[in-house]
């Protein structure tokens, strides 16, 4: 069983299980379609959805987030400090706003936001 690798520095709640699931969900998200995740604040789902998306399809995540603070410029450099930055889409903004006009098949959501 693959672990996914974050890197100790990236700040979250997720635990060992949690990061397990999405790496082993992701990994296993049919090509064309796309992961969007919820709530991505300093990016430690992301890296585990990147990665097991990079061991499976290497299908796309949507990250929507519309951080606050420095939260945009840490999750930028821990997902490129983890290698993962090509499969990542950053969306500033809301879950609401992101919606509007969607037309891509979603493989898999994660909601971790309000």
């Amino acid at each position: 069983m693959n672990i996914p690798n974050i890197p100790n520095y990236v700040k979250g709640w997720l635990t060992d299980t949690e990061a397990q699931f999405l790496y082993t969900r992701a990994k296993a998200c049919p090509p064309e379609t796309v992961i969007v995740e919820i709530g991505s604040w300093k990016g430690k789902s992301t890296i585990c959805l990147s990665q097991g998306s990079a061991a499976g399809e290497n299908v796309p995540i949507y990250a929507v987030d519309p951080h606050q603070e420095d939260s945009y410029q840490e999750f930028e450099h821990n997902v490129s400090s983890a290698g993962v930055r090509e499969l990542v889409t950053p969306m500033v903004q809301t879950s609401a706003d992101a919606c509007e006009g969607w037309n891509q098949p979603i493989g898999l959501l994660f909601i971790d936001g309000n």
